[in-house]
């Protein structure tokens, strides 16, 4: 980016930070001000009160005095650790979230974030899960990052939080959003785990640094997780819940919804027994799960020509092909090729010191497709 770009950049930031200022507010704004953030900072207050009314020139007015210099405050977050997205003008800005009514304008992180590069299941559920949905959760993450997904949930207490470290101790890859700024991990007991997922995961939020968990943010939160994934899992949850939400909100977007069954006797059952009615998919077993997310990656691809790089050998060759549909896991990925299994391991080794792919946990993706 040019410095102008930079500055853009800046102001984008300085404004979706200010309090009250959401997605359409923020485009509408803009809409005054030839689309840009930059002239808008640098109009008088007198502009303001022409374009926007009396008291949004008041605010404006009041944050430009408070946040001072955009630019340097970039500089703040880049010494807290936190990295910026600012949507239209970084290349690593989610692209899912663009496909929501009103994306963020922002996004924060922290952690490993190279765009998501992997496939993803989110995991979420009930904050007080039983031991049955506690052993489902664990089962559900250990394949998932087994087979080469990315478990995305919302870092709360319960299911979330058991599907973020389990995935962590499995040595997956995992993505926690937060209904709260990028520092103020909540709940706070979820701190040392936060750190640990940023260790080969990332921590993302759409708010500003600093802004407490307010009730309304976590309808976005939930929405973010389900337009990241490929697929939702709700071991257990109550109707009318956030999971709930999480659930519907995936629904709504045409992904894959499933519900681990469990007693009838157990209020939280509740939540995937009626997802069922609502076309979610009554998850009967761990292969069924693997078997419809592979088949979804298939039918994505098909039809998809990607030209495959130049290998060595013809083993090599067909891991290539097999790979090209998307991750799996090593035990799979043997069985298809029928090949004994200390070849193939030696040939992804070879393959992997190469750059050709890379592993997550126990499975293996082509690396650039």
């Amino acid at each position: 980016m040019d410095d102008k770009q930079l500055m853009e950049r800046a102001c984008r930031v300085w404004l979706w930070e200010m309090m009250g200022v959401g997605s359409v507010r923020f485009n509408k704004w803009l809409s005054y001000f030839n689309d840009s953030a930059t002239l808008l900072w640098q109009s008088s207050v007198e502009e303001w009160q022409i374009h926007l009314g009396t008291k949004a020139a008041v605010t404006l007015s009041a944050w430009k005095k408070k946040r001072g210099d955009p630019e340097r405050h970039l500089v703040t977050l880049n010494t807290m650790g936190i990295g910026v997205l600012v949507r239209g003008m970084d290349e690593l800005y989610p692209v899912f979230s663009s496909k929501l009514v009103h994306p963020p304008e922002v996004v924060y992180y922290r952690g490993v974030w190279q765009g998501i590069g992997q496939p993803c299941v989110a995991v979420v559920g009930t904050r007080k899960p039983t031991a049955h949905g506690i052993e489902m959760t664990q089962e559900i993450v250990r394949a998932l990052v087994h087979n080469g997904y990315i478990v995305v949930s919302g870092l709360a207490i319960g299911i979330d939080g058991i599907a973020h470290r389990t995935c962590v101790e499995s040595g997956g890859r995992t993505i926690g959003w937060l209904a709260s700024g990028i520092d103020q991990i909540t709940p706070r007991e979820h701190e040392q785990l936060a750190r640990q997922m940023c260790g080969k995961g990332a921590v993302l939020s759409a708010f500003a640094p600093g802004q407490p968990a307010f009730r309304g943010n976590f309808v976005a939160r939930n929405e973010l997780v389900a337009a990241m994934c490929e697929a939702v899992v709700v071991p257990e949850g109550r109707v009318n819940s956030g999971t709930w939400l999480t659930a519907e909100f995936g629904l709504s977007m045409g992904k894959q919804v499933f519900a681990v069954p469990g007693s009838m006797n157990s209020v939280m059952s509740e939540g995937p027994l009626q997802l069922t009615k609502k076309g979610g998919i009554l998850l009967t077993s761990i292969s069924d799960l693997l078997e419809s997310l592979s088949l979804a990656k298939k039918s994505a691809e098909k039809g998809k020509k990607v030209a495959l790089p130049v290998f060595a050998t013809e083993l090599e060759q067909q891991i290539g092909e097999v790979l090209v549909m998307g991750p799996i896991g090593a035990d799979e990925l043997i069985k298809q090729l029928g090949k004994p299994a200390a070849e193939v391991m030696k040939t992804l080794t070879y393959m992997e010191l190469s750059g050709f792919v890379s592993q997550m946990g126990s499975g293996w993706s082509l690396v650039g497709v």
